[in-house]
C-alpha cells in the first residue's frame, strides 16, 4: 500500500540544507522480503516546506514525522527511539490495518543528505548520503487521529540480526532488485535478461534470484563489478 505523494518538489530549499530522509520496510511482514512496492518513504515536511523530494529515483513524502531518543546512555545503554507520525490523512492507521503483524518488526531506516545532493538538487550525487541508523518498529506506544507513536528497537539488538547492521548471508542479497538507493545499481536497460531461476528471459520476465549467480549473470556479460549485497565467503565460515 502506497502513500500518496502530495505538494512539489522541493526546489527553493538551501543548498547546504540537511535533508533527513526514511524509509518504512515492510516487505518481510508482506512475504517479499526487498519489494520495493513494500516500502514507503518520508521526509519531514519541515525540512522541505511542505514539498517532496527526490533520491535514487525515488519519490519521499513530506510528513510529519520525528525520531527521538536515539542517542546511547553514558553507561552504553541501547536506545529505545521513540518515533512519531502524523496520522491526519489516516495513512498509517491505513498501513497498521492492511500489513501482517500491525506494521511491527518493519524496519525503520533514516540517512541524512544535504539538498545539493537530491536528484533536484545544484549537485545531484544519491550515494552522498551519512549515519544510516536502522531501527525495528518494536511496539505501538500510542495511537489517535493526529498521531501514532512506536517504540524502536536497534537493528543490532534485534533476534536473528547481526552486525554489519544486517543478517550475515552466503548466498542472499537483500537489495531490492535495480534500486540505486538500496544498494543494487543494476540498470536492467537492454538487458541480458534472467528470470527468478537464473534463466534467459525478455524483459517481461526479467526478476532477479537474489543470489551470486543471478549477480554474475547479469554483470559480467558487460565486464561490471558486482554490486552483490550478501557475503559468499561467509559460507566457509558456516560450514
Amino acid at each position: 500500500m502506497a502513500v500518496e505523494a502530495p505538494g512539489n518538489v522541493a526546489r527553493s530549499l538551501r543548498p547546504d540544507a540537511e535533508i533527513e530522509l526514511f524509509d518504512l520496510d515492510y516487505s518481510v511482514q508482506m512475504g517479499a522480503p526487498g519489494n520495493p512496492s513494500h516500502r514507503e518513504r518520508f521526509v519531514n515536511d519541515l525540512q522541505t516546506n511542505g514539498g517532496r523530494v527526490e533520491h535514487g529515483g525515488n519519490v519521499y513524502v513530506p510528513f510529519p514525522i520525528t525520531l527521538e531518543g536515539t542517542k546511547r546512555s553514558a553507561e552504553g545503554t541501547t536506545a529505545r527511539p521513540v518515533l512519531r507520525v502524523g496520522n491526519g490523512n489516516g495513512a498509517i492507521s491505513a498501513l497498521i490495518r492492511t500489513v501482517p503483524g500491525k506494521l511491527l518488526g518493519a524496519l525503520l531506516l533514516r540517512r541524512s543528505i544535504f539538498a545539493r545532493h537530491l536528484d533536484h538538487g545544484a549537485d545531484p550525487a544519491a550515494h552522498q548520503t551519512w549515519g544510516l541508523d536502522v531501527w525495528r518498529l518494536e511496539r505501538r506506544r500510542s495511537e489517535n487521529k493526529f498521531w501514532i507513536e512506536f517504540e524502536l528497537s536497534a537493528k543490532p539488538d534485534v533476534d536473528g540480526f547481526e552486525l554489519p547492521g544486517r543478517r550475515v548471508e552466503p548466498d542472499l542479497c537483500p537489495f531490492a532488485y535495480a534500486v540505486a538507493a538500496d544498494g543494487c545499481s543494476w540498470v536492467p536497460g537492454a538487458g541480458p535478461y534472467f528470470d527468478a531461476n537464473d534463466q534467459p528471459t525478455d524483459a517481461a520476465g526479467d526478476a532477479c534470484s537474489f543470489s551470486v549467480r543471478g549477480c554474475k549473470l547479469r554483470h559480467q556479460a558487460r565486464a561490471l563489478a558486482l554490486p552483490f549485497g550478501g557475503y559468499p565467503a561467509a559460507a566457509w565460515v558456516l560450514r
